[in-house]
């Protein structure tokens, strides 16, 4: 009865971690909904998610996380076949292993947002990296005398991926009929690349007041170089801080190996009885939180959001 309680407390954690990414890309969404460019065209597209069942709701912010990562051809019914694989997973491990099934499914169901995270910066800093020379790119087609489309799809061809992909997609939803600047928005805020989303304000602007769109570019371009630069200097400063974090977080997993190694009935006593096991859960949710707070930290240190 105890287990099948455990399982039951496992899939409402597992529950309510998909609802936390869900409400976090909802509330930059919301963030992003103020610009008057695309309030309306926003506005309708949460009534939408709002009149969705809850599971398709949760599916889609799944799936939109995954494609902020960079996979973006996972299905609906993937997506839900993993959440199902991991939430039986979770009540396998707790009916076999009890309270050690249960830490282990409590570790593996808080490394899975991280995990998710560290994709998420990476792709972000590798589209960081290469958009000014995309803008480049744009730039001299524009100097060539082409459309701002025509500027883009061109400087998507003559780029690597993953950039290159980015823009193709963007391309290819203006030919199906969206809104160049509708589509632009909506990549930087899926990417979370506030230089894009500047793009696409500029881009706005230019085909409603005119100027020079070219200008603009560079000058985007100088700015994003100059981050560049000023981003590495901080890397460079808080470089001791973040190694002293990862040896702080590591400590404990290495003493616990370590004991286990050496002597592997030394935990045996413990898990064994209700209080050990009780004491053990204990012991990886506080490990939990001091890992999660380590990463709050770290987060604070790192280079800001383009």
């Amino acid at each position: 009865m105890t287990l099948l309680w455990l399982s039951l407390v496992l899939c409402l954690l597992a529950a309510s971690l998909g609802a936390l990414a869900l409400a976090n890309t909802r509330q930059r969404q919301t963030r992003l909904n103020a610009r008057a460019r695309i309030r309306s065209v926003r506005g309708e597209a949460g009534a939408r998610a709002g009149e969705a069942p809850r599971t398709e709701r949760l599916t889609f912010g799944l799936r939109r996380a995954l494609a902020s990562a960079g996979y973006h051809q996972v299905s609906t019914s993937r997506v839900r076949g993993g959440v199902a694989a991991g939430v039986l997973l979770a009540v396998g491990l707790t009916t076999l292993l009890g309270w050690a099934g249960v830490g282990l499914a409590l570790i593996g169901l808080g490394l899975v947002p991280l995990v998710l995270r560290h994709l998420q910066n990476r792709l972000r800093h590798r589209l960081n990296q290469q958009l000014p020379q995309f803008l480049g790119y744009m730039l001299r087609a524009l100097t060539a005398g082409n459309s701002f489309e025509e500027a883009m799809y061109a400087a998507a061809l003559e780029s690597d991926a993953p950039i290159r992909d980015v823009f193709l997609s963007v391309t290819r939803q203006v030919e199906l009929g969206g809104d160049l600047e509708t589509s632009l928005a909506g990549t930087a805020r899926l990417y979370e690349l506030k230089a894009l989303d500047i793009l696409a304000l500029s881009a706005t602007v230019n085909r409603q007041y005119g100027g020079s769109m070219r200008q603009i570019m560079a000058t985007l371009i100088d700015t994003i170089r100059q981050r560049e630069a000023a981003s590495a200097e901080l890397k460079a400063l808080t470089g001791e801080t973040r190694f002293s974090a990862y040896v702080v977080a590591a400590i404990p997993l290495a003493i616990t190996g370590f004991f286990y190694i050496q002597n592997p009935g030394y935990y045996a006593d413990m898990l064994t009885s209700t209080g050990g096991q009780l004491a053990a859960v204990l012991a990886v949710l506080l490990e939990l939180l001091g890992l999660f707070i380590i990463w709050r930290m770290m987060a604070g240190l790192k280079e800001p959001e383009a």
